[in-house]
């Protein structure tokens, strides 16, 4: 399970985020799944949902915005990729948004203690 954090400083309403780069996974192609929640970290906001996309050969993730984000809040979400039963070394991944805020792609930092994307 990918686990992502967002924090805006402004809120995202229909727009869709991009991760690329999540190559390497045995996680098959999915598309259509909708209402992946994404929840906010402080109390008090609502939650976010996405519709998802998922593409297992070229590793892209998109999720776009059903019901918003506010500003300034930090949501958590988790999404089903499993890693082969290989290993691998850590792929670099990116963040992009479009579809109403239009973003380049930015590189995803590691997590705390070095945690890698897959």
């Amino acid at each position: 399970i990918v686990s992502i954090t967002l924090l805006s400083n402004v809120a995202m309403a229909s727009t869709t985020l991009r991760f690329s780069g999540l190559t390497g996974t045995d996680t098959p192609d999915r598309a259509g799944v909708a209402n992946i929640v994404a929840v906010p970290i402080e109390p008090g906001h609502p939650n976010a949902l996405f519709n998802e996309a998922w593409n297992q050969t070229s590793g892209v993730l998109l999720l776009e915005i059903v019901l918003g984000t506010r500003s300034n809040v930090t949501y958590v979400l988790s999404y089903p990729l499993r890693n082969k039963a290989t290993g691998q070394e850590a792929v670099t991944t990116f963040i992009s948004s479009f579809a109403g805020i239009d973003l380049p792609d930015r590189l995803l930092e590691r997590g705390p203690g070095n945690a890698a994307t897959l």
